[in-house]
């Protein structure tokens, strides 16, 4: 490390680029801006000085013009600008020349630059006044205020010297920071990366696993006493759904004869007669078949008064289905009836044989089979949606990090004035 600081105020000739470590250069950043803080202070040294001396010959200047205006005998109207004015320059000056300068360079430049401003001003202002009154005196002040001037301008080089280094050391520990951060984030989600990369890896293995179990099992479902027992309950279901069907028929066939009766009874009565006939009407208008106790009374109430429009001819049977559900022969009430308990029993049958089928062990075992596969299968794509997101970013941090080492790099090298060539230790 002594051999790296005393390159770092070395003479500035020509170097082979000396190699740091990115743990190496906050304590290169450091001395660096130790040392510029310790040239400004030199290199500012005489200017400072002088403006300190300049400042109090001022004040003394201002406060002396006041005891010249006494002592010596002007015309009326002098001694009255000279009366009214002067207090306001001398406040105007003395609250610029009597504020403390600090001992940091760059803070002192700050405060003496507002001090020569309000110098400035005073003299612009009120001072221009108190130029025919005294006219020597008010010379002197102009002369020393431009001094102070001159000495501003010549620290001024210095302070932005000075500044440019702070910004650039500012800059150097800014990507430094980020460097350190990115490389271990990098780390991290290489860490993770692998993690889960193994984690697929196990789950897919195992789902694997089930899928043959799966397989196995759907294998012998086909086969032996299940094979029966599925036949079964297809059967039963195919009952079932003809038991529907023919109700379904039926409904159809006595909505159509219903709606002929309430548009006759529109026409010949009034809408307000056919109220019953239309709301049956509408009970069978859904996909489904509604309930019996839903259905029966309203069919009871209102199938006298459309079979005695059938008698009287207001109502025409056109096709086989109409003439044969509403011929004297059938009885309709009794044949819905016997519909519904029908489809109710060809249900109850065709559930019970698909419960016993479905509580079968190897069909539970193979239920929950089916259900862990579906499990395993959403978590690996969750897993490969984390893997993506993590591999991307790692990209990304592979092409951000040797550009922050080149920042780095350079900023160091702009500080030391050589070239310097970076390398990183193993994030832990």
């Amino acid at each position: 490390m002594f051999r790296r600081i005393k390159d770092i105020f070395g003479q500035g000739k020509a170097q082979e680029p000396a190699t740091y470590g990115t743990n190496e250069i906050p304590a290169i950043l450091e001395s660096r801006e130790q040392e510029v803080t310790h040239i400004l202070l030199e290199k500012t040294q005489k200017q400072r000085n002088t403006i300190r001396d300049l400042r109090g010959a001022l004040k003394d200047l201002v406060l002396d013009l006041a005891s010249k205006e006494r002592e010596e005998a002007y015309h009326p109207k002098l001694e009255t600008i000279a009366k009214n004015t002067l207090p306001l320059f001398e406040r105007a000056m003395l609250s610029s020349l009597t504020k403390d300068l600090p001992e940091d360079p760059e803070e002192f430049y700050h405060a003496a630059t507002e001090s020569l401003k309000g110098c400035v001003k005073g003299l612009s202002g009120q001072g221009r006044y108190l130029r025919g009154v005294f006219p020597e005196e008010m010379k002197e002040i102009r002369e020393m205020v431009d001094q102070m001037g001159r000495e501003m301008n010549a620290m001024t080089p210095f302070i932005a010297e000075a500044r440019n280094k702070r910004t650039i050391i500012s800059g150097v520990r800014a990507d430094l920071s980020r460097l350190n951060s990115a490389e271990t984030e990098k780390k991290r989600g290489s860490e993770e990366i692998s993690q889960i990369k193994g984690e697929i890896d196990r789950e897919e293995r195992e789902r694997d696993q089930i899928r043959e179990s799966i397989t196995s099992m759907k294998d012998m479902v086909d086969t032996g006493s299940l094979r029966g027992m599925r036949e079964e309950v297809a059967v039963l279901n195919k009952d079932f759904l003809g038991e529907e069907r023919a109700l379904h028929a039926d409904f159809a066939v006595i909505s159509h004869v219903f709606r002929k009766g309430e548009k006759v009874l529109g026409r010949t009565r009034g809408t307000a007669s056919a109220k019953d006939l239309e709301d049956l009407v509408d009970t069978l208008s859904g996909s489904g078949i509604p309930a019996e106790d839903q259905f029966m009374p309203g069919l009871i109430r209102s199938l006298p008064l459309i079979e005695s429009m059938i008698e009287s001819g207001d109502i025409t049977l056109k096709n086989k289905e109409e003439k044969e559900l509403f011929s004297k022969e059938t009885d309709i009430v009794a044949r819905v009836r016997e519909g519904y308990a029908g489809r109710e029993a060809a249900y109850h049958r065709f559930r019970a044989k698909e419960r016993a089928y479905l509580e079968t062990p190897l069909l539970a075992d193979l239920s929950s089979a089916l259900k862990e596969e579906e499990r395993k299968a959403g978590h690996v794509e969750v897993m490969k949606s984390r893997l993506s997101g993590l591999t991307e970013k790692n990209a990304a941090l592979e092409d951000e990090i040797p550009e922050l080492i080149g920042k780095v790099r350079s900023g160091v090298e702009a500080l030391l004035g050589h070239g310097v060539l970076i390398t990183r230790p193993e994030v832990s």
